[in-house]
């Protein structure tokens, strides 16, 4: 014959009994403790005992019910040969507020995590004759739940490794504490049920707290949380046995910034080149190119301060403004939103003078010199080669031609004008 799996008692084990009179009489709920010194609930024992017993249903803080005539039989859908009917007083159920009865302090985590049921004959139940023993079987009594923080950023991962700092009240421990993106508080199952908050810290001006999300929570037994994004702000009612588990979502804030080039007479380039860098550290973040409505556009930036500089004007005009342009972004946008940051751009376009001289009479008897402004060069100009002034921005320019007779051989003298 197997041994009864009888535990070891240690002071402050729990006995709840259960005492049944029979009739239509209602059960009474007990509690006693064991103890290593003190009274004993039997006069004529010693400690270690049961001590006295605390009459909870006298306190209120316990009721009880069996099925007498005005019940009537019930179902018993797990018993060992399957559906059974229990008959009259063969059901009984109880409920304790084990809070009220002292048995939970409301600021300390406590748990029972194994049960034992033993049934005697009738008389007192301290002494009775043991009828049925059952057990041990695992439960789950307790006047704790649990608190879990998580952190999530988007984009995720977070590519500026950020830290978010929180605060916790309501006797939460650590009270405070900072997560990166993927990371995780967990307080445990062992907080007591009560009221608390969680809070995360002004992130700065490269995030918003943009959700709370408790989905992930077990809120069977009644807790409520109560997120508040706007103030970054979490509430929790924690009852026995829930699992408060909520995410704190960051959207980086970032925005774009919006490039059109234009000529100075209006007309929007394409072609045009910049760079975008971070101003504080001078880094490239983007290279562009305008497209053929003159606008080049790069988003997912930063909000931060930025410089803007046309690096390559389109074929045909040349840069207007070759220096740096600041831009701040601090508006949340994507290109194409309507609300990106802007920056405009200017291009000259270009021209080209050409100047040719060809003489005409046989054997070339005369050659030109070409000076024009801004050409500090007067030289003889070769049959069939164009004087070309190139690249010039639109202005006045003017060009003297000088055209000279040859004096490759000496003329008659008869023949030289004003001679008879």
């Amino acid at each position: 014959m197997a041994s009864l799996p009888f535990v070891r008692r240690t002071a402050g084990d729990m006995l709840i009994v259960y005492d049944f009179a029979g009739g239509t009489s209602s059960p009474i709920i007990t509690l006693r403790r064991w103890v290593t010194s003190g009274a004993c609930e039997i006069s004529n024992n010693s400690p270690p005992c049961w001590g006295p017993a605390t009459n909870l249903t006298d306190l209120g803080f316990a009721e009880a019910r069996v099925n007498t005539s005005d019940v009537g039989p019930v179902g018993d859908e797990i018993g060992p040969n399957g559906s059974e009917t229990l008959g009259l007083v063969e059901f009984g159920e109880a409920g304790i507020d084990l809070t009220a009865a002292g048995v939970f302090s409301p600021d300390v985590c406590d748990a029972f995590g194994n049960v034992f049921a033993v049934s005697r004959s009738s008389g007192n139940s301290g002494s009775a004759q043991m009828k049925d023993f059952v057990g041990p079987g695992e439960v789950n009594i307790t006047n704790c739940g649990g608190v879990i923080i998580r952190k999530s950023t988007v984009p995720s991962p977070d590519p500026t490794d950020s830290t978010f700092d929180f605060t916790a009240t309501g006797g939460l421990s650590p009270s405070s504490f900072a997560l990166k993106n993927g990371q995780s508080r967990d307080f445990g199952t062992g907080v007591p049920a009560g009221s608390y908050s969680i809070t995360e810290m002004d992130p700065g001006p490269n995030f918003m707290l943009s959700n709370i999300d408790c989905s992930a929570s077990n809120l069977s037994n009644g807790s409520t949380v109560t997120p508040d994004p706007m103030n970054r702000k979490l509430d929790i009612d924690l009852k026995p046995l829930d699992t408060i588990d909520c995410t704190f979502t960051n959207r980086l804030q970032q925005g774009a910034i919006l490039i059109e080039k234009r000529s100075i007479n209006g007309d929007l380039l394409a072609g045009a080149e910049f760079d975008i860098r971070r101003a504080s550290d001078n880094s490239l973040v983007a290279h562009v190119t305008t497209d053929e409505n003159g606008q080049a556009c790069v988003d997912d930036l930063d909000f931060g301060d930025y410089e803007v500089t046309e690096t390559a004007a389109p074929e045909g005009y040349s840069i207007d403004d070759p220096e740096a342009k600041s831009v701040t972004v601090d508006n949340v946008a994507m290109c194409g939103s309507g609300n990106e940051e802007s920056v405009g751009f200017s291009d000259t376009p270009l021209s080209t003078i050409v100047c040719s001289f060809e003489s005409l009479a046989e054997g070339n008897p005369t050659s030109a010199t070409i000076i024009c402004t801004g050409d500090a060069m007067a030289q003889p100009l070769p049959e069939g080669t164009p004087k070309v002034l190139d690249d010039l921005p639109p202005g006045t320019y003017s060009c003297t031609v000088v055209v000279t007779v040859n004096d490759s051989s000496p003329l008659p003298e008869n023949a030289k004008p004003g001679v008879e």
